[in-house]
């Protein structure tokens, strides 16, 4: 076994550790989490109220590290999972015997490629200012938009897979995506109505794996 294919088995394995690892870790300090609020006995307001963004300045939103670490963690336990796949693949390619191998590796691929797509829309953070907000995704580079140049939202929700949330439009490119699960949900949605009195507005609901 040469060095160089032990270090590639070393990463492959070290990331399937780490990634296992760490989602363990996040169910357990989720449990824990909602276990102590659960025992604290603080109450929230019933009825939401829109976020109070100052004159100057921004507020941030930060999504859960819950959701946020599940999606890297997963990643660094399928990525390696796919190369090991396909590695048997090619072993029994030459044997001439190739079979659950490629279901398993076809498997793994779909899944990274929809982890990716909700790496995409799932926002880390999101800054909301008097002129605009910017978006930080899991996975991606941030977008910044102004209200004013928000032409139409959708009000999406999702029965079955996909994320539901905001979809704001621009007169061009694609929507930047305010997900669902960002704290607060309603009192950012109401915030987000009231910064874009411009805008039109629909509500959507959209069926498995659409969209």
């Amino acid at each position: 076994m040469t060095p160089a294919f032990e270090f590639a088995l070393w990463l492959i394995f070290g990331s399937i550790t780490v990634g296992g690892l760490g989602l363990a870790g996040l169910l357990v300090w989720v449990t824990f989490r909602a276990m102590v609020r659960g025992s604290s006995g603080v109450t929230y307001p019933v009825t939401p109220s829109p976020i109070a963004v100052p004159a100057f300045g921004s507020v941030t939103v930060r999504n859960s590290i819950g959701i946020v670490g599940t999606i890297w963690f997963t990643l660094l336990v399928l990525a390696p999972l796919l190369l090991l796949a396909l590695w048997q693949f090619a072993v029994e390619l030459e044997k001439g015997q190739a079979g659950g191998s490629l279901v398993l590796a076809s498997v793994h691929l779909v899944l990274i490629w929809a982890l990716l797509r909700l790496g995409t829309r799932v926002q880390r953070k999101v800054e909301l200012s008097r002129s605009g907000l910017v978006v930080h995704p899991v996975l991606g580079p941030p977008r910044e938009l102004a209200w004013t140049g928000i032409t139409r939202v959708d009000d999406v929700s999702y029965v079955g897979p996909g994320v539901s949330g905001l979809y704001l439009y621009e007169t061009a490119g694609p929507a930047a995506i305010l997900d669902i699960w960002l704290p607060h949900w309603e009192s950012v949605r109401m915030t987000v109505r009231g910064l874009t009195p411009h805008a039109s507005w629909s509500y959507r609901s959209r069926g498995w794996l659409v969209g």
